[in-house]
Formats: C-alpha cells, sequence, structure tokens
C-alpha cells in the first residue's frame, strides 16, 4: 500500500501453498485462494488471517467481491459463493 511521502507498505503473512489468484481489496481487507485448497480473508491493518475456508483443492482463480459476497472458483470444478460474515 502507498503511504504519504511515496512510503511502501508490506504485509506479511505465511501459509503452505503458493498463490496463483490475483489477490482482491474489499474496503479494509483483502481475499485470495492458495494452492494449499484456502480461501483467506486478511485484514489489510495488521496483516492477520480474519477467515478461511478449506476447499481441499488448490484455488488458482481470483476471486470476485460483490456487495458483501465472495465468489471464487477451485481446481475442484466448484464455485462457491460466501455470504456476509466473511466481509
Amino acid at each position: 500500500m502507498s503511504q504519504p511521502g511515496g512510503r511502501q507498505e508490506r504485509l506479511e503473512f505465511r501459509f503452505a501453498g503458493r498463490i496463483e489468484s490475483s489477490p482482491v481489496v474489499a474496503g479494509d481487507k483483502v481475499v485470495f485462494g492458495s494452492n494449499d485448497g484456502r480461501v483467506y480473508l486478511l485484514s489489510l491493518q495488521d496483516g492477520r488471517q480474519l477467515w478461511s475456508y478449506d476447499t481441499g483443492q488448490p484455488v488458482t482463480s481470483s476471486p470476485a467481491v460483490a456487495g458483501n459476497r465472495i465468489v471464487i472458483g477451485c481446481d475442484d470444478g466448484n464455485v462457491y459463493c460466501f455470504g456476509a460474515t466473511p466481509l
């Protein structure tokens, strides 16, 4: 994230898989899929994990956010939609 004065801020979060999907920023949160089979929601404020869901298969597609819903495809052939609770 860009900060006043041109500084860049970086969040770090460790997990088991590689990220091939593009992360999506929704307000003060970021959501993305991982090759470890999980969809993650992190706080942009401090990088802490707010929520995750285990699909059981790699998640290489990029999420879409509409209103309070997250929609993301998975390598298991399913499309997952998560309701208002995550966002």
